[in-house]
């Protein structure tokens, strides 16, 4: 009996952390007392230089800084590999361009001042690549090759033409110290540009 009794009083215990079925609701608590679980909003930025992926062009930006992690000033010896890319061996007289490619990805050239001297540009193509999809780098503003004229324009208010090669028009941006140039044949850009300069040369092999 003395057990028994002892395991009615331990039910009993138990029993009364739990709220009986008619039991009136609980207060909810008040909004002071949530407000410091409540999560606050996070602001979503636009991309930046954290937030870019060496081995994905497609998250690159392009600014007047240079392209992705290919920047102005830097030693261009130090781009023979970056991500995807790989320098290719070209014939091209001039010492001071040196062409990329790689899977999958639009095809970029870096150009020393004068041979292995500090970049002074960096471009990427649609050219030679027409036809496929490619990863390619873009602006902050969302601008990028087979972007319009148009769209150009919108990005960039009271961007001006800095050049042109017979139907192929250039249109630069001053940005970070340098440029940012679009090179538009048709209406669509074709080529995206971080240089020194507003204008790139019609022949850089030449």
């Amino acid at each position: 009996m003395a057990r028994l009794a002892l395991v009615a009083v331990s039910i009993v215990a138990l029993t009364g952390c739990v709220p009986r079925a008619d039991a009136a609701p609980s207060s909810p608590p008040s909004a002071g007392a949530t407000q410091g679980a409540t999560p606050t909003p996070t602001a979503v930025a636009s991309p930046g230089p954290g937030q870019q992926d060496a081995d994905d062009p497609s998250t690159w930006i392009v600014s007047g800084a240079g392209i992705g992690p290919v920047t102005i000033g830097s030693d261009v010896g130090e781009f023979s590999v970056v991500g995807p890319y790989t320098e290719q061996d070209e014939d091209c007289p001039n010492p001071a361009v040196h062409s990329l490619a790689g899977d999958g990805v639009a095809p970029m050239t870096v150009v020393a001042v004068d041979g292995w001297s500090p970049v002074a540009s960096v471009h990427v193509t649609s050219w030679g690549a027409q036809g496929t999809q490619v990863a390619s780098p873009r602006t902050a503003e969302g601008i990028g090759l087979d972007s319009s004229l148009a769209d150009v324009q919108s990005a960039y208010p009271g961007i001006e033409l800095s050049d042109t090669h017979g139907e192929t028009l250039q249109y630069a941006s001053s940005d970070q110290g340098g440029w940012v140039i679009f090179t538009v044949q048709d209406d669509v850009v074709v080529q995206v540009s971080a240089s020194t300069t507003s204008h790139n040369p019609s022949e850089r092999c030449g």
